[in-house]
């Protein structure tokens, strides 16, 4: 978790990003490609730290791990290189939607990624109780914020879509009558 927390901390910084620095559509898909690129980086450096000598560096120099604890966390590091994509996708979505003033709407999906987490993780336990818990761990972190992701990209969408549906609807004209049903 400390590699997860020292890894990923600057990619938390697009949620604030994403409040304030856009002025438009252009600067939001400005944002989502420097957000993609620098969050693939991250990935990247995490799958080195996992699949190359990094790895004997990192856990044995710096966490000073024992061969047991390497052998349960070494699959698990190499689970947590999704984590930088699918927080950066978390924060985007959760700020645009901050931004356009559904945050009611955030704080109220927020219990249902801690359900599917804590289903998830009982399923897990009950299936399979010799499972490595590092990769259980990581595996939930990284699933609950995918579910972050799946329901406020969704809810992103359908409120960018609901904008858009607005905008496009003629207008009346003035000049014309007005029919009212009687």
């Amino acid at each position: 978790l400390p590699i997860l927390m020292m890894s990923c901390a600057p990619l938390w910084g697009f949620l604030e990003v994403t409040l304030v620095l856009p002025r438009d559509e252009r600067d939001v898909r400005a944002l989502v490609r420097f957000a993609a690129l620098t969050s693939l980086a991250f990935s990247l450096v995490l799958l080195a730290m996992a699949a190359t000598p990094l790895r004997t560096l990192l856990l044995d120099g710096a966490f000073a791990l024992g061969p047991h604890l390497r052998a349960a966390v070494v699959p698990a590091l190499a689970l947590l290189a999704l984590e930088p994509l699918v927080l950066s996708a978390r924060a985007i979505a959760q700020g645009l939607l901050l931004r356009g003033g559904h945050g009611a709407l955030v704080l109220a999906l927020s219990p249902v990624k801690l359900l599917v987490m804590a289903v998830a993780g009982f399923a897990v336990a009950r299936a399979w109780p010799q499972a490595n818990g590092a990769v259980v761990a990581i595996g939930l972190i990284v699933g609950g914020d995918l579910v972050d992701v799946a329901l406020y990209g969704i809810a992103t969408w359908r409120t960018a879509s609901h904008r858009l549906h607005a905008a496009e609807a003629p207008a009346e004209n003035p000049a014309e009558p007005h029919l009212e049903a009687a």
